[in-house]
């Protein structure tokens, strides 16, 4: 079990340096010497130890995580300390929309909170409190509050709320990404308009996958979509 455990921290750890390079935030030289296999088995160590290691400009980080069964699972993810500094200083919100069903929130709240935490950006949820107003007034309410939103659209077949949601944050300007469940039972199965093929979609069948796509691509989109909108 610890073999495999360690394995499978070495084994993130490549796939991530190896996005992170793909994507030219990771330059040539960093990306392989972190990427040798001596440096990855020292990386694997010092977090399965002390769950955190800082290299230069980069946190590592071990953090615990929720599949959709529920069950727990380690999620390596690798932070940019001038993107925390930045992006905590902009102070975000995040709507989040999603089906209400109880397998769903618990994972998904859980891990999505784990992914904004670094960077200091609070989920807006709406129908938390025990509001006197209607549950659409409080959308409305908490997309107008909001930076961005996070839309995931699991099990959204015969209530397909959360689209509504998306022409709102549309309607609104508001910066949003989609993430589009396909259920690996129906591979054939599409839920996703084509309408939506434009905007920033992250497809998943599983909660690590969800989890790594975000975690490479927040920072970016926190750049390239949220802070101009927030300027204007």
């Amino acid at each position: 079990m610890a073999n495999a455990l360690i394995s499978g921290v070495i084994e993130d750890l490549r796939q991530t340096l190896l996005e992170l390079h793909n994507s030219q935030r990771l330059s040539r030289l960093v990306y392989d010497l972190l990427s040798e296999k001596n440096h990855l088995e020292t990386l694997a160590d010092a977090l399965l130890s002390r769950r955190k290691h800082t290299h230069g400009n980069l946190q590592f980080e071990l953090v615990t995580m929720k599949a959709i069964a529920g069950s727990d699972f380690p999620f390596v993810r690798i932070l940019f300390k001038e993107d925390v500094t930045k992006i905590r200083r902009m102070k975000l919100r995040a709507f989040l929309g999603h089906r209400f069903l109880p397998h769903i929130i618990q994972p998904l709240r859980f891990n999505l909170a784990r992914i904004c935490d670094p960077y200091g950006i609070r989920l807006n949820i709406a129908g938390q409190e025990a509001a006197s107003e209607p549950l659409f007034a409080d959308i409305i309410k908490k997309l107008r509050s909001s930076d961005f939103a996070i839309f995931d659209n699991r099990e959204t077949e015969t209530k397909p709320n959360v689209y509504i949601e998306i022409g709102m944050s549309y309607v609104l300007g508001l910066p949003f990404i989609v993430c589009d469940y396909r259920d690996p039972n129906r591979p054939e199965f599409d839920p996703l308009p084509s309408d939506l093929s434009g905007f920033l979609t992250l497809r998943y069948s599983d909660y690590k996958s969800l989890a790594t796509e975000l975690a490479l691509k927040l920072p970016l989109f926190v750049y390239q979509r949220v802070r101009p909108a927030k300027r204007k």
